[in-house]
């Protein structure tokens, strides 16, 4: 029985892989906006009042952010202030709703976020809205 199992289970994994598209498709122009923040950085923020923070917050930290899978996702790993906590980003440009997509973690136990944004070419400005999820 545990042989059969096996069996099924090997015979399913190299069944996707010969159905997976020989050409991937083409990445969009729009990820060379995320060009500009691959390497080193310093990071401020500021937000307004929300009901899990009613005061606002500001603060600021650092970041290494890399290109990964292919180049269709940029991660952003950091570290807020001097002894904050660590936060991991994934970014990329999203074809179907036409803006940026981010989604956060913050850990220890800090929680978690998505964002969308957008780029205005004559600022040369990316502008993101994030949106902080509860956590259970």
């Amino acid at each position: 029985m545990r042989a059969a199992q096996l069996y099924l289970s090997a015979a399913l994994f190299f069944t996707s892989l010969e159905t997976a598209s020989a050409q991937p498709p083409a990445k969009p122009a729009e990820l060379k906006v995320l060009d500009r923040l691959a390497g080193k950085w310093r990071f401020e923020w500021e937000s307004k009042p929300t009901e899990l923070d009613p005061k606002g917050s500001k603060g600021s930290g650092t970041s290494t952010n890399e290109w990964i899978l292919d180049g269709w996702f940029q991660q952003h790993k950091g570290k807020v202030g001097d002894g904050g906590p660590e936060i991991l980003e994934i970014w990329t440009y999203d074809q179907q709703t036409k803006t940026y997509r981010a989604w956060g973690f913050i850990g220890p136990g800090g929680g978690r976020y998505e964002g969308t944004g957008t780029w205005d070419e004559k600022s040369s400005t990316l502008t993101y809205k994030l949106l902080f999820l509860k956590e259970d």
